[in-house]
């Protein structure tokens, strides 16, 4: 089954996390910040940049879940299919990436302690699909360092 989304009728929404055009021409977009973005036009001619992963929850979801994020079930932000998309609501959101985060360097065995993902992200320089990819056991390791969270008032630590 093919998705459409109402007032962009010029574009069909693939199951796959793929976006075609009128004329079927495979839309790419672009990589910003780790995940895929494209600019469409809805049938006034308005353009509207978005994730391909909202797009695609867009597309096979009621318009009333919209307002939540386009969570990316296993890390990868740029696997856009749906069976990896999930709308959460901004609470939910938060408890899947605002745990703290403990990095260990492999070589040297030194643990530091971040506020999220997102913090690791930016100080190590590494993608946060990598470091989520290692949270929830997909890889063992990325960059030397391995990753895991930890409750921020104290829980034990959960992967």
């Amino acid at each position: 089954m093919n998705g459409k989304i109402n007032n962009y009728s010029n574009y069909t929404f693939l199951k796959n996390g793929t976006v075609l055009s009128k004329t079927g021409r495979q839309l790419k977009g672009k990589l910003i910040k780790g995940r895929r973005y494209i600019r469409l036009k809805d049938d006034s001619g308005v353009e509207k940049q978005s994730t391909v992963a909202r797009w695609i929850l867009m597309a096979f979801t009621k318009e009333e879940e919209w307002n939540g994020h386009a969570h990316h079930k296993n890390g990868n932000h740029t696997m856009d299919s749906l069976e990896n998309l999930e709308w959460k609501n901004e609470e939910d959101h938060r408890k899947l990436h605002f745990d703290k985060i403990v990095c260990v360097n492999l070589k040297s065995n030194d643990a530091v302690v971040f506020e999220n993902e997102t913090d690791a992200s930016k100080t190590l320089n590494i993608p946060i699909q990598e470091i989520s990819r290692v949270i929830v056991g997909e890889r063992a390791q990325t960059h030397g360092m391995w990753f895991t969270k930890i409750k921020k008032l104290g829980g034990s630590p959960t992967s």
